[in-house]
């Protein structure tokens, strides 16, 4: 992989999955948001004191950044995932997450840096399109972090199950395609969590089979409503 690759790789990290239409409206922020927002912005500053080329990146509505540059930050480990946990056991309010609610999900290695993304955490669940990515060198020092993983103040748990979450997947899949949903079937199906803002509800990602050649259809069943969301063709032509 080249570094532009990895760069661009890195830079796909932080683009979260849109909230899910299906969805209901979250309730309003915690009390707490604002202080939340204070010790992030407060790491921030100790960083920044220390670290000239340090910039940062807010995103809307959240207490964490979305990306921190220039971190230059030495950890005392060549090893790229035990750098990024280090990191983040050491600037815990630059994410605001228990380490149980961040699993190592994959590390991209190259000659001189390493990408280790974790993914968000619920109960053991995935937190759908959630996570935080940290950037390496070859040294063990921390050059960047990206995430957009927020802790859930409420979930809401699946009132349907699997199987009737695959009814739901088929018959959406079937209308798009103008295609009879007893055609279709099942395949890998993940419980998840789909998330906006501080709010979830435990949901369902269904891959659907028996579509015509050339396509990987994935839709992910609200487990409240059963309403479908997210519904496309993973396939890259």
């Amino acid at each position: 992989m080249t570094r532009t690759r990895l760069r661009l790789w890195t830079l796909l990290a932080l683009l979260a999955f849109g909230a899910p239409s299906a969805l209901a409206t979250p309730p309003d922020a915690p009390a707490g948001q604002e202080a939340a927002r204070a010790r992030a912005e407060a790491s921030v500053q100790r960083l920044k004191d220390q670290r000239a080329r340090l910039r940062v990146q807010w995103r809307k509505g959240r207490a964490t950044p979305a990306l921190v540059t220039g971190l230059a930050t030495e950890t005392g480990h060549r090893d790229a995932r035990r750098a990024a946990e280090t990191f983040l056991t050491a600037w815990p309010d630059l994410v605001q997450l228990p380490a149980t609610d961040l699993a190592h999900a994959e590390t991209v290695q190259t000659r001189d840096r390493g990408v280790v993304r974790f993914e968000q955490r619920w109960q053991g669940l995935p937190v759908h399109g959630r996570g935080v990515t940290v950037t390496v060198d070859a040294a063990g020092t921390v050059l960047s972090l990206a995430g957009d993983a927020q802790a859930l103040a409420q979930v809401t748990p699946a009132t349907l199950d699997a199987a009737a979450a695959c009814d739901v997947a088929r018959a959406a899949v079937g209308a798009r395609l103008a295609t009879p949903a007893d055609a279709l079937g099942c395949g890998t199906t993940r419980t998840i969590v789909a998330a906006s803002g501080d709010y979830g509800v435990v949901s369902y990602q269904i891959q659907v089979t028996g579509a015509p050649a050339l396509a990987d259809w994935v839709v992910l069943v609200d487990g409240s409503t059963g309403a479908p969301f997210g519904l496309h063709d993973r396939l890259v032509r």
